[in-house]
């Protein structure tokens, strides 16, 4: 009995040696760089954001008003995500800094000491081009927090789309900023 036991435990063992998926079976796609990645995500968010807000201008325009609530909350749904990603790349980029100040200036800081990092002022001028699309992003998403599109008020209705349309604008010129740096 233990012989059988065995025998079906190294056939085992062999069986899914032979099975395995080795380094060949790869796809070679799957080996990307961080920023072919962070590239990638980002022109599927614009895509996104581009067909959810071309989807709610049809909708406005067809009176659909179940539609259009719908597609707002998709549209400031994938602004939120934005604003969220540029406010993580904004603070990375300011840890990074703070790192590179440290460590040029030859302080070490032991674990019991923590540093204590001064906050930007919040009233300041954006200063980097990525401050300056949180800004107006952030703006646009409060002006659309309590908003609904009012198919009795077409005008209003198309300064709204205007400034939804300079958020994708200024998606499209992140996007084409992260596209230069890659090649």
């Amino acid at each position: 009995m233990t012989n059988k036991y065995y025998l079906f435990l190294l056939a085992s063992f062999f069986l899914t040696q032979a099975l395995a998926q080795t380094d060949a079976d790869i796809p070679a796609d799957r080996y990307k760089t961080d920023q072919e990645i962070k590239l990638n995500q980002e022109m599927v968010e614009v895509e996104y954001y581009t067909l959810q807000l071309s989807k709610l201008k049809e909708a406005f325009a067809a009176k659909d008003i179940s539609k259009t609530v719908v597609l707002e909350s998709a549209v400031l749904m994938a602004l939120r995500n934005e604003i969220n990603q540029l406010e993580l790349k904004l603070a990375e980029e300011s840890a990074q800094l703070q790192r590179r100040r440290t460590a040029s200036s030859g302080q070490i800081n032991g674990g019991d000491e923590p540093v204590q990092l001064t906050a930007r002022d919040p009233f300041a001028e954006p200063v980097t081009p990525d401050e300056k699309r949180l800004e107006t992003m952030q703006y646009t998403l409060a002006a659309f927090q309590k908003h609904s599109f009012d198919p009795a008020q077409p005008e209003q209705a198309k300064l709204d789309f205007e400034k939804l349309d300079k958020i994708q604008q200024i998606m499209e010129e992140a996007l084409s900023e992260l596209l230069s740096r890659q090649n």
